[in-house]
């Protein structure tokens, strides 16, 4: 009977240990057990935009990847940057706006030291890349798209924008939650991938919409001759 108590807890004790390692690699955070992928930063950011008399709101989890030092030494690459990391905001007039998420070097720095940072106040005048936000036009039913600057004087400008430290899960964006149709669309115009919805899009069913890009001094909405 003795032996047979033992053998049962035993188990129990094998079943919990595994639960617990199924329930820390489910949570872990992307790249953690990729070979050829890991992260320097990972982060929370609550936004919100300024479009006409319209304040929208998002918030994401970003992540900042890279490849493994190993994979470095022998050939560049071997870990893609990762796609659901853009605010998705969608105005009352249909128009959503993408804007990908990409902390400056101080921001990470600001982040990792006191874990919450003011990303427009310290982040002016030193993004790495002026980050290239897309309009596209309509939310339900994408046609057209264009680029603008949300940093600027464009069709909308970035009113907050504000970041804490996150220690378990995955990056994850609201594009599919407030624009669903905007993962069937294949975004068409651009010759450079990186200036294209399509880079930040995470598609997960079949192409049913086309948008085009709008060329500079067309109004976005207006069907180009």
């Amino acid at each position: 009977m003795r032996a047979h108590i033992v053998r049962i807890l035993e188990i129990g004790g094998i079943a919990a240990i595994l639960t617990a390692f199924v329930g820390i690699w489910w949570e872990a955070p992307a790249g953690s057990f990729d070979p050829f992928c890991t992260y320097t930063t990972q982060y929370e950011v609550a936004a919100s935009l300024s479009v006409g008399p319209e304040t929208l709101h998002s918030v994401i989890r970003a992540q900042n990847r890279r490849s493994r030092r190993w994979v470095e030494r022998i050939f560049n690459g071997g870990c893609k940057p990762s796609s659901n990391n853009a605010h998705a905001f969608v105005a009352r007039d249909g128009r959503a706006f993408l804007i990908p998420m990409q902390l400056c070097p101080l921001a990470e720095e600001v982040l990792r030291d006191i874990e919450q940072v003011d990303v427009l106040r310290v982040c002016k005048g030193r993004w790495p890349n002026r980050t290239a936000g897309f309009v596209v036009m309509t939310a339900d039913k994408p046609t057209q798209w264009e680029l603008f600057d949300p940093f600027g004087n464009g069709a909308a400008t970035f009113a907050s924008m504000h970041a804490v430290p996150y220690r378990w899960g995955s990056p994850k964006d609201d594009v599919e939650e407030k624009a669903p149709n905007l993962v069937k669309t294949d975004f068409d115009g651009s010759r450079n991938w990186y200036d294209s919805p399509n880079r930040v899009v995470r598609r997960s069913s079949d192409i049913v919409y086309r948008a085009q890009k709008v060329e500079p001094g067309i109004a976005i909405g207006r069907t180009p001759r």
